[in-house]
């Protein structure tokens, strides 16, 4: 990677931080579109979901709002809590590409409890809570890096790193909309935001 920092989605961070705010949950599933960024999420997923503190209960790639529908009663069944992301281009009923604004209302009715994001715009479209990457940290550890650079560390002796810190936001909206008061610690530290009409 260019800039020597690996950017990866805050998964275990958020699944910990959902967790805070509704304490119930046990387990999450996942859903994207079926593209690289919805594969390389299922491919950090299950590198990962051993780490994780609730159990993931399924990872579902979709193309169109017909899987979306379709899937409803089983993640119904099955999830606690539903981490969504890379869902822009999945098709509506004639065929067009849709917007995250477009298709998560449709997630919203068929998943009727919490539902995680992993982008700021995603948690003010209506996802519950996200814990999201942050610019501020690739820049901080990248300069970090060229100062060693700079010192005289050789290149090939400086690690490539990976993200590990990044913001949490709530949806003070959706938290309403489902009836949660979260303990004021959790709220410690987060950004609240509105969900955006």
């Amino acid at each position: 990677h260019v800039s020597g920092v690996l950017e990866r989605a805050h998964v275990r961070e958020s699944l910990a931080f959902i967790k805070q705010i509704v304490p119930s949950i046990r387990n999450a599933c996942f859903m994207t579109a079926d593209v690289p960024p919805g594969r390389a999420l299922r491919t950090q997923v299950e590198a990962e979901q051993a780490s994780y503190p609730v159990a993931v209960a399924g990872f579902h790639h979709v193309n169109d709002n017909r899987r979306i529908e379709a899937l409803g009663p089983s993640l119904d069944a099955h999830c606690d809590v539903l981490f969504v992301d890379s869902l822009e281009g999945i098709l509506d009923q004639d065929g067009k590409a849709q917007t995250y604004k477009e298709v998560f209302p449709l997630v919203q009715r068929v998943f009727n409890k919490p539902i995680l994001g992993g982008n700021r715009y995603q948690v003010e479209q209506g996802a519950w809570a996200a814990l999201i990457k942050t610019g501020q940290e690739q820049g901080e550890l990248s300069a970090e890096m060229l100062l060693r650079a700079m010192r005289g560390q050789a290149v090939t002796g400086i690690p490539v790193t990976r993200n590990s810190r990044g913001q949490r936001l709530i949806n003070v909206t959706a938290l309403e909309r489902g009836g949660i008061l979260p303990r004021p610690a959790v709220l410690h530290g987060a950004t609240l935001v509105r969900q955006q009409p």
